[in-house]
């Protein structure tokens, strides 16, 4: 019964959040392979057939490969992008039952289910998945649970499953290794007797060959670009820890996505709330107080606490486990330049941390004889609500504040008023647009991407031919941000600059606003100046820029 309260309760709540936040520009991003422009990703020619494989050095197209025929039957939309993400979300959970219960009993498996379920960034980063997470942590936890499976029968086909999976979850993004190393060196520390037993030639071989076989588009991939992957990834520094603690500090309370995912700034005007779950959330934050943070930091820490006290019963390994993996995965994080600062990462880190609270409160109710079960439960119980809240704050910020500005709402309908103009050649002149775009509207329009061309100092030659190019199209549209909604901070005066340089003025064609009606992108193109004529921004945006 907990299991399957858990996994509605998840899968409700996730489907709630849907409709509020616009398609955010990574969430599209495995859609490059999928819809023109088809851009930016490696791919091998199988007879005339083009087939992709990885979309960056780290980041493969297993994602594309899985949502090619659910796109084809249920068209690009918020909730075909979301709902398949929140259905393997949901796997996921009955999977860290599946393993919790293997291991370690019932009563860790409910605890371990409810926490997990009712965890606001689990929750978000899964529903919205722009790290991305999903694949991450079904790989992990399914793979984790075959290997268990075949200690537990010896049957080397799931031996075979767990590291086919392990394999994918490499190809899906190389971060994986992260958690896969964890997995190994906590493996080799906790259960070192258990481990040589299982050694046999037969069984590595199967192991290896099924990894392999998981992750052969990434080793194809590096085999052919001289180990890219790793060259170009794998760079270290000490750099930005504080800000790397602070991240695994907001995502373990939960409050890592408020200013992120849904605006932390004060309205201009509240929206209403008109639907029952609406109103129903609006007046639980209003009557609670603003929730934005949980009390899990409190209960991991409690669950450290017992630990000495466990040390002589059956929580010891499992807890252990969890530690040395976790630690094993945060120093890797800690030390990669350009990762960890962001909820994204970080939350690939569960479900260990509630793997060891569930390990630590399920013996303790049974050392307790007379009101340990009472007690944990309503521990448990109360960790869960302080998640609920925090969720139920998510919830209401983005009904009355609505979504962040890279989250943004306008997306829809500068995605419909684009579909007018596929005829005209159409430039992202911001980060934020270009993949989103292409999903929503399903390779249609003509796009080109010229934020990072903008951003250099001294563009290539082939560079400026592009941007003049752009600034000479007569059927040319440009899509930026309004001014206050920039993603890169001064990219329009960078754009203008170099346009008056050329000798041509912005022209509006149309300005998209957002739910709240707040003016977030802009539509124009350039024409050529009028002797003696002032240069400045578009009209539009400068009427944008006074409200």
């Amino acid at each position: 019964m907990a299991l399957i309260l858990s996994c509605v309760t998840f899968f409700l709540c996730g489907l709630t959040f849907i409709p509020y936040l616009g398609v955010q520009n990574d969430e599209a991003l495995f859609a490059a392979p999928l819809y023109s422009p088809k851009l930016g990703f490696s791919s091998i020619v199988v007879s005339h057939l083009q087939i992709p494989l990885m979309q960056m050095s780290y980041l493969g197209c297993l994602k594309a490969w899985i949502y090619k025929p659910i796109f084809s039957l249920w068209a690009p939309s918020v909730f075909s992008l979301r709902v398949p993400v929140l259905v393997i979300g949901t796997v996921t959970i009955w999977l860290s039952w599946l393993l919790l219960r293997l291991t370690l009993g019932d009563r860790a498996a409910i605890i371990g289910t409810i926490l997990l379920a009712t965890d606001s960034i689990f929750l978000l980063t899964t529903c919205f998945d722009w790290g991305p997470v999903a694949l991450q942590h079904l790989f992990m936890v399914g793979g984790v649970v075959a290997v268990v499976c075949f200690y537990r029968s010896g049957k080397n086909k799931l031996l075979a499953l767990g590291f086919l999976l392990f394999g994918l979850g490499m190809w899906d993004k190389a971060l994986f290794s992260w958690s896969l190393s964890g997995v190994a060196i906590a493996t080799i520390v906790v259960y070192p007797r258990d481990l040589w037993k299982q050694l046999r030639w037969q069984r590595m071989l199967i192991a290896a060959l099924f990894f392999l076989l998981g992750m052969f588009p990434l080793l194809w991939y590096n085999l052919v670009q001289g180990g890219k992957t790793f060259s170009g990834n794998a760079r270290f520094s000490q750099r930005y820890l504080r800000l790397k603690i602070k991240a695994l500090e907001s995502t373990a309370d939960g409050s890592a996505l408020f200013g992120y995912m849904v605006s932390n700034d004060p309205p201009r005007e509240l929206r209403s709330a008109h639907t029952l779950v609406q109103r129903s959330s609006v007046a639980l934050s209003h009557w609670i107080g603003n929730r934005l943070t949980n009390f899990m930091t409190y209960g991991f820490l409690l669950a450290l606490f017992t630990a000495p006290f466990l040390w002589s019963t059956s929580a010891r390994k499992p807890m252990l486990f969890s530690l040395v993996l976790l630690a094993v995965f945060w120093l890797q994080m800690a030390l990669t330049i350009g990762a960890g600062t962001g909820a994204h990462h970080v939350i690939l880190m569960w479900p260990w941390p509630i793997f060891l609270v569930a390990a630590a409160f399920s013996q303790v109710s049974l050392s307790i004889s007379r009101y340990g079960t009472a007690m944990i439960v309503a521990v448990v119980l109360f960790l869960a609500a302080s998640n609920f809240l925090v969720t139920n704050q998510y919830l209401e910020r983005v009904i009355e504040d609505g979504p962040g500005p890279v989250w943004t709402d306008a997306i829809f309908p500068l995605a419909e008023y684009l579909r007018t103009r596929t005829s005209s050649e159409i430039y992202s002149v911001d980060w934020g647009t270009m993949n989103s775009l292409r999903l929503l509207n399903r390779g249609t329009l003509r796009l080109q991407e010229a934020t990072f061309m903008l951003l250099k100092d001294t563009p290539t030659e082939e560079e400026k031919q592009f941007l003049l190019k752009m600034t000479r199209r007569n059927d040319g549209l440009l899509v930026a941000h309004t001014q206050a909604f920039e993603a890169f901070k001064g990219i329009n005066t960078r754009l203008l600059a170099f346009a008056i340089r050329e000798g041509y003025q912005p022209h509006a064609e149309n300005t998209i606003d957002d739910r709240e009606g707040r003016a977030v992108f802009e539509v124009f193109r350039f024409e050529k100046r009028a002797e003696g004529a002032k240069p400045g921004l578009p009209r539009h945006a400068t009427k944008a820029l006074k409200r």
